[in-house]
């Protein structure tokens, strides 16, 4: 399972990744995160560190209307999951959405905009076409 590590930065030196073994759930981690600080000693140095949350991605799901609020939870709490695992940002910086958009209005409001005029950039192409 790969691990989730904070993103620090010095005051002094340019940005730093700290990697503990236990990422967010370290004991460290844990103790620095209110204060919002911490200090770091390795190979003979002692570094005084803040922490700065990385503001992270907003992912926006369009679908039909007719989800009950707990699926569309649940979905936001997996994406989010996914995000965290795959690309190693906090919680803390992952926002989801989620718009409904009526089938009548789909065409316009969703395929031509966010799927036919962005093809290219598509990762995951539908499978139909309107």
């Amino acid at each position: 399972v790969p691990r989730r590590f904070p993103r620090w930065h010095g005051r002094k030196t340019n940005c730093a990744r700290l990697l503990t073994p236990n990422g967010q759930n370290s004991r460290w981690y844990q103790a620095a995160l209110p204060q919002k600080a911490g200090r770091i000693t390795a190979a003979g140095m002692t570094k005084e560190v803040t922490f700065q949350p990385v503001k992270g991605p907003h992912l926006i799901v369009k679908l039909w209307p007719g989800k009950s609020d707990q699926q569309k939870a649940r979905l936001a709490e997996e994406i989010t999951k996914d995000v965290m695992d795959i690309l190693h940002y906090g919680e803390e910086s992952v926002s989801v959405a989620i718009e409904e958009v009526k089938s009548r209005d789909w065409a316009e409001k969703v395929y031509k905009p966010d799927i036919q005029d962005k093809w290219d950039t598509l990762y995951k192409k539908p499978g139909y076409t309107m």
